[in-house]
């Protein structure tokens, strides 16, 4: 199976460039947590630190606190690169949140500043961004915090060019974005292979309004026409191998069907917009709800009542262990 998706904004197209980054498909933390037996501890940890977070969000002063992902379910990373000289980062493409951090270099090498020592981000040889050494930095001010389900990520802003792509590649390059320096982040993240996040919904789902995302700066500057695909590949079990690709400025059209179909989003903050109906075998139900397309997470959320229905109707079986629904692969094809 192959998922492609169509995600742009409501304004005019012109014949601006076109950019693709591929993906790399990973193990989700969670189906490796699963394999290992961890997972029923770690969803006790994650909802004892939700309960922590939305106490501390109460208290927060001049930071401003996000509840998004918690990444349990990340499967498909890819490679941006900042700065100058470049340093590559490995990424999730986030339509769930519009934030870009990276790890802070001072939050790697000792001594690590007040607030850092329990930081992981140089755990599983994350890369780190040194700001001061790039030719093409400059110092924003301003502190940022993102609450997640499973801990957080803070520290302070930058701005530097921000390219979509690795070294040698035909890349998006967007001069001036704000890069958020992570100097501190949640023990959670050093068991994901990833670097950071860079989100690409809207303005209003940031920690900051005053705030462009990188992908929204790029059309704004005319760099590309406001528009990007995702198409995702199912590859099985196999890990570190390509996975899709995000095609930046226009369609795909080597993985896009031809039909193409437009819905109108529901809150201009993520990708969020009305389903109208779903059906499984001999199950149907058009009661309709808002959803989000989220390409941070390879699960699909649903109200119980229609979780249930459809699992009964796939022949889904509930794990003790996992507390997850699975259709048995040969009701999955």
């Amino acid at each position: 199976m192959q998922s492609t998706l169509l995600l742009c904004t409501v304004v005019g197209l012109t014949m601006a460039a076109v950019y693709q980054t591929p993906l790399v498909k990973i193990e989700s933390p969670r189906i490796r947590m699963m394999r290992k037996g961890t997972w029923r501890e770690a969803v006790k940890q994650r909802n004892a630190a939700r309960i922590k977070a939305w106490t501390a969000a109460l208290a927060a002063g001049d930071i401003y606190r996000q509840n998004v992902n918690d990444y349990y379910d990340t499967q498909y990373i890819a490679n941006v690169t900042v700065g100058t000289p470049e340093t590559t980062f490995q990424v999730v493409l986030d339509t769930g949140s519009a934030d870009f951090w990276i790890p802070d270099l001072s939050c790697v090498l000792p001594p690590k500043g007040e607030g850092c020592e329990g930081s992981v981000c140089d755990y599983g040889g994350k890369h780190a961004y040194d700001w001061r050494t790039s030719e093409t930095a400059k110092q924003k001010s301003g502190k940022w915090e993102i609450e997640y389900g499973t801990g957080s990520a803070s520290g302070e802003y930058s701005k530097d060019i921000v390219r979509f792509g690795d070294v040698g590649e035909k890349r998006l390059e967007v001069p001036d974005t704000v890069v958020g320096r992570a100097t501190k982040i949640a023990e959670f993240f050093k068991d994901i292979p990833m670097d950071g996040i860079l989100g690409l919904a809207f303005q209003a789902a940031l920690t900051s309004y005053n705030i462009q995302p990188p992908f929204v700066r790029a059309y704004q500057l005319k760099l590309v026409d406001p528009i990007f695909t995702v198409h995702m590949r199912s590859v099985g079990d196999a890990e570190n191998v390509f996975g899709g690709v995000f095609t930046y400025g226009g369609i795909d059209t080597e993985n896009c069907d031809k039909e193409i179909t437009y819905v109108k989003l529901q809150y201009p903050a993520l990708f969020q917009f009305e389903m109208q109906a779903v059906s499984i075998g001999n199950f149907y139900d058009k009661s309709g709800w808002e959803v989000i397309s989220d390409t941070g997470t390879s699960f699909i959320g649903a109200p119980t009542r229609i979780a249930d229905a459809i699992a009964k109707a796939a022949g889904a079986r509930v794990t003790e262990v996992s507390m997850l629904s699975f259709v048995p692969f040969k009701n999955a094809q």
